[in-house]
């Protein structure tokens, strides 16, 4: 999945601050290394961070924040239900 398909489909659906914070982290990216631990099962802190950001200038602590966050507000569930009832209407 790239980053362009998350942009369009996913990152709309996931929740921001509450008064409008923008991010200064790419959330695609993040959203990739989330997908990452998800998938292989390595721990935070052996997401290989470097090659997602190559300044290394966002840490695991960062991408757990916004998993933690992610999972409790209910965004993950949103993009769930946006993804199915969008490609239900296509098929």
């Amino acid at each position: 999945m790239g980053k362009d398909t998350i942009n369009k489909w996913i990152i709309s659906f996931l929740s921001v601050g509450k008064r409008g914070f923008k991010s200064n982290f790419d959330l695609a990216s993040i959203f990739l290394l989330i997908l990452k631990r998800l998938k292989t099962g390595v721990q935070w802190r052996e997401l290989p961070i470097e090659s997602y950001f190559e300044k290394g200038e966002i840490s695991w602590q960062n991408v757990y924040y916004y998993f933690n966050k992610w999972s409790k507000d209910g965004s993950f569930q949103r993009v769930w239900l946006n993804l199915l009832s969008t490609f239900m209407i296509i098929i």
